[in-house]
């Protein structure tokens, strides 16, 4: 979707809903691909660095004690 969106189409979302998934879910599944795709033009444009080991140990820490809310 995010690679060639003029490639999908009706029929794919026909596909899908044969699939058993309703509409909610799809919108729900564009959105999440949506964010997605803009946070990573984001840090690709600012450059953001991927944490070491260490960095990614803490953040797992903080999201088991905290979650996500802010």
């Amino acid at each position: 979707m995010t690679l060639d969106p003029d490639a999908l189409g009706p029929d794919d979302v026909a596909r899908v809903r044969a699939a058993g998934v309703d509409a909610d879910a799809i919108r729900d599944a564009i959105y999440v691909a949506t964010a997605f795709h803009v946070i990573v033009r984001l840090a690709d444009a600012f450059a953001f660095e991927l944490l070491d080991a260490a960095g990614y140990h803490a953040s797992a820490q903080s999201l088991l004690r905290f979650g996500y809310r802010i």
